[in-house]
C-alpha cells in the first residue's frame, strides 16, 4: 500500500510538474525535430502543438494510469501525433528514427526537474521514475499511430488501383496506359513533400502529373491532354515520354518544352497537350517556369492564397517549332504550392457554377494543416461534391507541394 501511495503521489507531482513548467516546456520541444520539421509554417504552430501534447502526458499523470496506452489523454492528441509521425515518415524517416526523435523528448524535461529539485531528494527520483514510464508509454503511442499510417496509405493506394484500374470498364486499356505513366503519389525529401492526386474520368482523358529530383534541383509537371480513350492516352504517353527525354538532356527549361512540342507536332500535327513546367533550385528557391497551356498554379504563403500568374504561351504540338519562354519566382520555407489541371478549375456544376478560384481557395484554406497528400484529396472530393457526382466529365489532376527550404 504504501509503495502505491508513493507512485500515485511521483504521478501527482508529475502532472503538476507538466503544467507548471509547460510554457518552457513547450518552448523547448518547438525547437525538437519532432516538431520543427512538421510545423513550418511559423514556430508559434509548434509551441502549441507541444502544449497539447503536455496537457494529455499531464492529464495522463494525473489519472496515474502512466503506462496505459488506452488513458483518456492520449486520446486528444492521437490523431495529432499519428498526423506528425506520417508527416516524417513521408520526409523518408524510419519508424525506429521517428521513436528515437520522440524519446529525445525527455531530455528538456528532466534537465527543468532537475533545475527545480534537488536531483538527491526522494521525491525528485519518484518523479523522475514517473516521467520515464510516461515517456515510454508515449513512445508507444506515436509507434502505434505510425504503424497505423502506414497501413492507412496502403489501403488509399490499394483504392486508387481498383478506380483506375478496375477491369469491368471497357477502356481498361487507356486507364492502365494513364495509370503507368504516374510516379505515384507522392514524393519527400528535406528539402519538399509533395502529394498528388489524379482522379480519370470514365473516358480517359490524359491528364498527368510527373517529377523527377536531382542533386540540386526538382522538376515538376502538371499536363492536360486532349481526347479520350486511347487516343488521349496514346498522345500523353507522347508528350509524357517527350519531356522526359528532354530532361535526360541536360538542358535549359524552355528548350526541353520546345524539343517536346516537335515530338507532338511531328506525331500528331495540330492535336495539342497542354502543360505547365516548373523547375525548383534546392539551394536557393528559385522556381524556374514554363506555362504551356491551362493548368493554374496556386501559392499559400502566412495564411494568404494567390494564384501565381505565369504567361501563357502555345500548348506542345499546335504549331511547328513554337519557340518558349522561361519565367521565374521564389518560394520560402512554409510555402504551399498547388497545380491543378482545367479538369478541376474548369469544372462547372449542374447550374453552370465554376469550381474556379473562389470555390479552391476555400477548399485550400480548410486543408492547410493537412499533408500534401491529403490536400489534393480533399480539393478533388471539394470538386466532385461542387460537381454533384463523382462521374466527373474530365480528368482532375492536383499536385501539392510544401516547401521546406535548403537542407541544414
Amino acid at each position: 500500500m504504501a509503495e502505491e501511495n508513493t507512485a500515485s503521489g511521483a504521478a501527482d507531482a508529475l502532472a503538476d510538474f507538466l503544467r507548471r513548467r509547460r510554457e518552457q516546456i513547450a518552448q523547448r520541444w518547438a525547437d525538437a525535430a519532432l516538431f520543427r520539421t512538421v510545423f513550418t509554417v511559423a514556430r508559434d504552430e509548434a509551441v502549441e502543438a507541444s502544449k497539447a501534447v503536455l496537457d494529455a502526458l499531464a492529464e495522463v499523470a494525473r489519472s496515474g494510469r502512466l503506462e496505459d496506452l488506452a488513458a483518456p489523454g492520449f486520446t486528444a492528441v492521437r490523431e495529432q501525433l499519428g498526423r506528425m509521425s506520417a508527416s516524417r515518415g513521408r520526409a523518408g524517416f524510419t519508424t525506429a528514427q521517428i521513436d528515437s526523435e520522440v524519446a529525445g523528448l525527455r531530455a528538456p524535461v528532466i534537465a527543468l526537474l532537475r533545475a527545480e529539485f534537488d536531483a538527491s531528494e526522494e521525491p525528485a527520483h519518484e518523479c523522475a521514475l514517473a516521467l520515464t514510464a510516461l515517456m515510454g508509454t508515449l513512445r508507444l503511442v506515436v509507434l502505434e499511430t505510425t504503424v497505423s499510417a502506414g497501413e492507412q496509405v496502403i489501403a488509399r493506394q490499394h483504392e486508387q488501383l481498383l478506380e483506375v484500374a478496375t477491369p469491368v470498364i471497357k477502356l481498361w486499356e487507356a486507364a492502365e496506359m494513364h495509370w503507368q505513366l504516374l510516379p505515384g503519389g507522392g514524393c519527400a525529401r528535406e528539402e519538399y513533400v509533395i502529394g498528388a492526386h489524379l482522379e480519370p474520368a470514365y473516358a480517359i482523358g490524359g491528364d498527368n502529373f510527373d517529377w523527377s529530383t536531382g542533386a540540386d534541383h526538382l522538376v515538376l509537371t502538371m499536363t492536360d491532354g486532349m481526347g479520350q480513350g486511347i487516343d488521349a492516352s496514346l498522345l500523353t504517353s507522347l508528350a509524357v515520354s517527350a519531356l522526359r527525354n528532354a530532361r535526360r538532356a541536360d538542358i535549359s527549361l524552355a528548350d526541353q518544352v520546345c524539343l517536346a512540342d516537335q515530338a507532338v507536332y511531328a506525331q500528331y500535327g495540330g492535336k495539342v497537350y497542354a502543360s505547365t513546367l516548373l523547375r525548383f533550385e534546392l539551394a536557393t528557391g528559385i522556381v524556374c517556369a514554363v506555362d504551356a497551356g491551362s493548368p493554374q498554379l496556386f501559392r499559400q504563403r502566412d495564411g494568404r492564397t494567390e494564384q501565381i500568374e505565369l504567361t501563357a504561351q502555345l500548348p506542345l504540338g499546335m504549331f511547328e517549332e513554337t519557340l518558349y519562354e522561361e519565367q521565374t519566382f521564389q518560394v520560402r520555407p512554409g510555402d504551399r504550392l498547388i497545380a491543378v489541371s482545367t479538369g478541376v478549375h474548369g469544372t462547372r456544376s449542374a447550374v453552370g457554377d465554376l469550381f474556379g478560384e473562389r470555390a479552391l481557395r476555400q477548399v485550400l484554406s480548410a486543408t492547410r494543416p493537412t499533408t500534401p497528400h491529403e490536400t489534393a484529396r480533399a480539393i478533388v472530393a471539394g470538386l466532385v461534391e461542387h460537381y454533384g457526382s463523382s462521374d466527373l466529365a474530365a480528368d482532375a489532376a492536383v499536385v501539392c507541394l510544401d516547401w521546406n527550404g535548403p537542407r541544414g
